[in-house]
């Protein structure tokens, strides 16, 4: 038989490995949304990386326009 110091040991013990599985949950769970959040971090550094390619392509086509303007408006000057 138990003593009342067994007893009181072995419930708090109880209490403690309910509060591990607990954390345990916790902590697990946390974890799948720091990986969710790591894979959206990811995509958005993905799609930021797209749109810097995008603005790059239309910085250049804005300079080869501004190119062929200059080039019609001296032609225009020069055959006036």
């Amino acid at each position: 038989m138990s003593t009342p110091l067994e007893k009181h040991l072995e419930f708090h013990c109880e209490q403690l490995e309910k509060k591990i599985n607990e954390l345990e949950h916790i902590i697990s769970e946390q974890e799948g949304i720091e990986q969710n959040y790591e894979q959206r971090l990811e995509q958005m550094r993905e799609t930021l990386a797209s749109y810097r390619e995008v603005v790059s392509h239309q910085q250049d086509q804005i300079c080869n326009l501004k190119e062929k303007l200059h080039a019609i408006e001296i032609n225009r000057v020069y055959s006036a």
